[in-house]
């Protein structure tokens, strides 16, 4: 869009970099849970969701929005190991999946994304982008879809405390 630093995409496209979609999330989570249950690794889930994304989706458009997305998603992804994963759950919802991490060592990696994510700056408007974040184990005696329950739980007790925090799910 001229003269707003925006790019020129129609408001229904969002370019976001390569990132495993939904659609498959419950089967990779599965085969992780395998190893889990068979003493191979720990691995933490980390359920994350930009705080009050609506009002620059309101205030600024919707491309706008998607170009937060996609820096969002650029620095998560600049922040994980090869073989971690992300998944887009809902419009500004995503999970993180950290193979050999404990909820621990996950919260510290968040945090440590969190103060990116506010510290990011997009050319079309002075804001702040927070995140909130969940973190719990994926244990091998517990459904995958119950441990993604409990980091979603966490990730609004995180937003319940005044958002912008991590909350592990221990």
């Amino acid at each position: 869009m001229p003269g707003t630093g925006l790019p020129r995409l129609p408001a229904t496209v969002i370019h976001l970099p390569k990132f495993r979609r939904g659609g498959g999330l419950l089967t990779e989570l599965r085969k992780q849970q395998a190893l889990v249950e068979r003493g191979r690794q720990a691995c933490a889930l980390a359920m994350v969701d930009l705080d009050h994304f609506k009002k620059v989706n309101d205030t600024y458009g919707h491309v706008a929005g998607d170009v937060v997305l996609v820096d969002v998603v650029q620095c998560v992804k600049a922040h994980l190991r090869p073989y971690d994963r992300i998944y887009r759950y809902g419009g500004e919802e995503f999970i993180v999946c950290m193979p050999d991490t404990t909820v621990e060592q996950a919260g510290e990696i968040m945090d440590r994304l969190r103060l990116s994510i506010a510290r990011l700056d997009f050319e079309f408007a002075d804001i702040q982008v927070t995140a909130s974040f969940g973190v719990a184990a994926l244990a091998g005696s517990m459904l995958v879809e119950d441990a993604i329950g409990r980091a979603d739980r966490a990730m609004y007790e995180a937003k319940a405390a005044g958002r912008n925090r991590v909350v592990l799910q221990r």
